[in-house]
């Protein structure tokens, strides 16, 4: 992903080119309008990058069942092995909104348990979710 200042960018840059567009042909009495468009332009602008920009990073089928890592968040994990965040959660036995958006790391600090043991536990409830091998039994 190309982070918040890209897409923050890639609004002011648009809002900018519209407004050179729309500073030639607009009269006084349609300024209030051309506002509330740059304003719109500015809003599609932004929240539709970040939409293309998160699309494109999870189609790459390197982010797709990652191995759990200490800076993961459970919803990283949870979008990357298509599990929902709160399953994840409650297979660690933590309530889903008290961990929204810590990382992995941040939770076993709060359990009072090392990465490992989280990570083994995360581990354990993604392999059930992944379809056996064809032939193995």
């Amino acid at each position: 992903m190309l982070g918040p200042v890209a897409n923050l960018v890639f609004a002011v840059v648009v809002t900018l080119l519209a407004s050179l567009m729309l500073r030639r042909n607009v009269g006084k009495r349609n300024r209030a309008v051309a506002v509330g468009f740059l304003i719109a332009v500015a809003l599609v602008s932004f929240f539709g990058f970040r939409v293309v920009d998160r699309a494109l990073y999870w189609r790459d089928r390197s982010h797709l069942e990652e191995t759990p890592a200490p800076w993961m968040t459970l919803g990283y994990v949870g979008r990357s092995w298509r599990v929902p965040p709160p399953e994840l959660a409650r297979a660690l036995g933590v309530e889903p909104m008290a961990v929204r958006g810590l990382t992995i790391s941040e939770i076993a600090r709060a359990r009072g348990v090392p990465d490992s043991v989280i990570l083994a536990e995360l581990t354990a409830r993604l392999a059930s979710e992944r379809p056996a091998a064809p032939g193995a039994e």
